[in-house]
């Protein structure tokens, strides 16, 4: 059972000719309408509730910011929508042709607006500012309204590339003044035939090359032609997902290509950046980074952050708004040892634009494995202690799609088990175990990974729609006793809050990181159209959620550190509970257990340590302060159209964006796992002397009796 699966969304691109005709008898969407009340958790019907939510999500998809469609135009599919329920029953989808061609007709209307923007030229002096997040606005109520808008919006775009453009010439002289020296000794005595390898130093950004002007008139040229390219398999794909998500934010509509597409993802074989996409917005959003591939190397790819052109090694940029994710990311992909560079308006800072240049690279299993070092602290008598920290990226299991695992592969269990009897044999007195950015995977390693802590006992319960199952643990060896640390963040998500909250519930760990997990605790089932209708491609859908054994779901409300640490998510709406219509699962009884050690007491005490340690940390202090920068650009959602002030806040975002970079490698000081390590520092100091097994039975039996 897979409790995380990839969620890109990825389509085929066919050259067929766009008639509503082919939408007429839509053998998927009758399939969802007579079927999805059986298999969705839920077991709501396809009603008018459902498809005025769904229309909404379809609406959304293709305009995220509401600067393409006008108010009439949605007053007026509105009053198209009452007999949407049996045209789908009927496989009639056509309501969605409609949008999208409104949605074409639109964006050409743009590019002639924006070609006289750019041509009149701008007032780089105005002190106007523009509110770059729109979604929350209204729609444009007439065409004054809709120019005015698209104006700042163009102006925007300029001042933001015309800044750019200025740092990234100042940047490129002083590497250039810096290395020519370096360079040429090199030359000197490097006698080979082997090229340079691209260096950041080395690189060019193509669109510099372009003029501002010129690189606006063509983003949306681009975005005209992408468009007018989509085919009645996108819109089927875009709007039956739609459908779907109205029903919870995880369920999805898989077409036969985005079918092949997550087969090969589940083989691991990922060829390129090392991440995994989502469409959002009509840009390819980073919805998380696959430990060992080349983002997670050069480490300036976030979880958020959207690309909205790729550009091949100097090659100009190729504008991927609203392309098919599998065309997206069929232009990142490349050959190994290649070059492709990304723009991006990042997470922490969206109404800006960033260039990242990576060389492209394979994802080799072995780098996304776990993996385990020593790490030594100063014990309070001025002696060093060893502890051993485990990196887990994912719960992986080589398995096919329908979940069966190969007994003869590799797991994160197996891996976990071997790499503790190293730690075991270097005497480690403590072990942290760092669920940062894991996303999930397989249910059964979270299961197998926490019955390595206990002898034996329940892990996590299961609810779907006829019954509640408890998953154990039955292997009675123990492959670690003592102190543990558990580091999460909000993209631990689904596996990752399994173990993380059945260390917690037997209190064995105490979890420190974040205020909470990302919160997701459904499952989904892939239902493979594919073998009874040829072409029908799958549905993803929600049919079971998981809860602790204490009761309580993780779904929305995550697991709860014990000991929290600012952290640069803290402001970001990532997590499962801003995600539109997330299930709500009320808690189920206990599960019989029994709590091995009791840590509560000793939170308040350690906690008291870190805060106090932390003020006296100027590298901590550094981060907070950065923390609390990024809070505040994410809440400040307005931008400047004056070209001065936004050239000085830009270089001071780049200056504060330097933080913890440590010198001699480029790769941030992670101040976060150091305090950690002192955290769990401290526990060691007091767990031998506290409460634990046949004791704590005695004391909670006292208590009862009293």
């Amino acid at each position: 059972m897979i409790l995380f699966l990839l969620s890109i969304t990825v389509t085929r691109v066919i050259a067929t000719e766009l008639t509503q005709a082919d939408l007429t008898k839509s053998g998927p969407a009758v399939f969802i309408s007579k079927k999805i009340s059986d298999i969705h958790i839920t077991d709501n019907l396809l009603d008018d509730n459902i498809i005025t939510n769904a229309v909404h999500l379809f609406i959304k998809s293709l305009d995220y910011n509401k600067v393409f469609f006008l108010d009439d135009d949605i007053n007026r599919f509105k009053e198209n929508m009452p007999g949407m329920v049996e045209n789908i029953n009927r496989g009639d989808i056509t309501f969605a042709a409609d949008v999208f061609n409104t949605l074409i007709a639109r964006i050409s209307n743009r590019v002639d607006f924006i070609n006289n923007v750019v041509d009149a030229g701008f007032d780089l002096n105005t002190n106007e500012k523009q509110k770059w997040d729109r979604q929350d606005a209204d729609w444009a109520a007439d065409h004054d309204e809709w120019d005015e808008i698209w104006r700042k919006r163009i102006q925007r775009e300029y001042v933001t590339k015309l800044a750019y453009d200025a740092l990234e010439k100042e940047k490129k002289a002083i590497a250039e003044k810096n290395t020519t020296e370096t360079k040429e000794a090199d030359h000197k005595t490097d006698k080979s035939d082997t090229p340079d390898l691209a260096t950041e130093d080395d690189y060019v950004d193509p669109a510099l090359l372009m003029s501002p002007e010129e690189f606006i008139k063509n983003k949306y040229r681009q975005l005209l032609i992408v468009m007018q390219d989509r085919d009645n398999d996108w819109i089927q794909e875009t709007f039956l997902t739609a459908i779907l998500q109205a029903f919870d934010p995880h369920s999805q509509y898989l077409s036969t290509s985005t079918l092949d597409n997550f087969e090969i993802s589940m083989k691991l074989s990922l060829v390129g950046i090392g991440a995994t996409l989502q469409s959002e917005d009509g840009a390819a959003k980073i919805v998380h980074i696959v430990p060992g591939g080349a983002a997670d190397k050069d480490k300036r790819l976030k979880p958020g952050d959207k690309i909205f052109a790729v550009a091949q090694g100097d090659e100009p940029p190729v504008n991927i708004l609203h392309m098919p994710l599998n065309k997206s990311v069929s232009l990142i992909r490349g050959k190994k040892g290649t070059k492709v560079v990304l723009y991006i308006n990042p997470r922490s800072d969206p109404s800006s634009v960033r260039v990242i240049d990576i060389i492209r690279d394979e994802v080799k299993i072995e780098e996304q494995r776990l993996k385990s070092h020593v790490e030594t602290v100063e014990k309070s008598d001025g002696t060093e202690r060893k502890l051993g920290v485990v990196t887990i990226p994912s719960f992986y299991a080589e398995m096919n799609l329908s979940g069966n695992r190969n007994s003869k592969s590799v797991s994160s269990a197996s891996d976990l088990k071997n790499e503790l009897s190293k730690l075991n044999a270097e005497n480690i007195d403590g072990l942290l175990l760092d669920l940062r950015d894991n996303s999930g995977g397989s249910l059964k390693e979270a299961v197998d990974m926490t019955g390595l802590f206990i002898k034996t006992g329940p892990v996590v319960q299961v609810k779907d729609r006829t019954r509640v199952s408890t998953l154990s643990d039955t292997d009675f060896s123990i492959s670690y006793r003592g102190p543990i640390v558990v580091l999460i963040n909000k993209q631990s998500a689904s596996a990752a809050e399994i173990l993380a909250a059945a260390l917690q519930d037997y209190g064995l760990a105490v979890v420190v990181g974040d205020a909470k997990t990302h919160g997701k605790g459904t499952i989904q089932t892939i239902i493979d159209l594919e073998r009874t209708n040829p072409g029908y491609g799958a549905l993803k859908v929600t049919t079971a959620g998981f809860y602790r054994i204490s009761g309580p779901s993780t779904q929305l409300d995550g697991v709860a550190a014990d000991i929290v640490l600012p952290s640069f998510y803290d402001n970001l709406e990532i997590d499962e509970e801003h995600l539109q219509n997330v299930l709500v699962f009320e808690p189920l009884s206990p599960t019989r257990y029994r709590q091995l050690q009791e840590l509560d007491s000793l939170i308040p005490d350690l906690e008291a340590k870190s805060i106090a340690r932390r003020s006296k940390d100027q590298a901590f202090q550094e981060y907070e302060k950065l923390c609390a920068d990024v809070a505040k650009r994410i809440k400040d959602d307005t931008i400047s159209l004056n070209y001065d002030k936004y050239l000085k806040e830009l270089r001071n975002r780049r200056e504060l964006d330097n933080f913890g970079q440590n010198n001699d490698t480029k790769e941030p000081d992670d101040v976060v796992l150091n305090e950690s390590l002192h955290i769990l520092n401290d526990l060691i100091e007091v767990y031998p002397n506290h409460n634990s097994g046949f004791n704590l039975f005695l004391k909670k039996l006292m208590e009862r009796l009293n």
